[in-house]
């Protein structure tokens, strides 16, 4: 009898912990976002894993430049998928996954039968600049994607060079792999 009535009262402390977590549970209001809230919490994250992943490379006695071909290059057969990737192609996939940035901008300022040259702003630094991020400065930021795009550009049979000059990054895709 007495095995009977600890089986009885542990089922009810069990059941009655499920019942009435279920019921504390529903009284939990989630919130609700706008597309711009959303678009700015997925830029902050975007931003925070780049970060995130130079920190680490760079705690761990690597670069940020070895970061950005790191991810380039597991990248690639992604970008090799891409049906009809020309050095033009190249360039409106790049622009594609940049836009992700709110303040993102391209502009092209020359496109001939050998290369093509561009510039862009507004990708991700204003935050960088606004947070105390740690190891990682700016011009870590920009090694990474200089070597992001330059590892998928030499991958695809193409090169990439950028400089920064104030507030632009300027491109040049070279159509074809320069002899070094």
């Amino acid at each position: 009898m007495r095995k009977i009535a600890l089986q009885i009262v542990s089922f009810m402390v069990f059941t009655s912990g499920t019942v009435f977590g279920q019921s504390m549970n529903s009284t939990i209001q989630l919130p609700k976002f706008s597309n711009d809230e959303r678009w700015e919490t997925a830029e902050s994250n975007i931003i925070y894993f780049i970060i995130a992943g130079i920190s680490y490379a760079k705690s761990n006695g690597s670069s940020a430049s070895a970061f950005g071909a790191w991810t380039g290059t597991i990248g690639l057969p992604y970008w090799k998928s891409i049906e009809g990737m020309s050095p033009e192609k190249f360039v409106q996939e790049i622009y594609a996954n940049e836009d992700q940035f709110k303040d993102y901008r391209m502009e092209i300022l020359e496109n001939d039968s050998s290369v093509i040259k561009g510039r862009v702003k507004g990708m991700g630094l204003g935050w960088l600049k606004m947070m105390d991020w740690g190891l990682v400065t700016v011009g870590d930021y920009e090694q990474f994607f200089r070597n992001k795009w330059k590892s998928i550009a030499n991958g695809l049979g193409y090169d990439y060079d950028q400089e920064t000059k104030e507030d632009w990054t300027y491109f040049t895709i070279y159509k074809h792999l320069k002899v070094k």
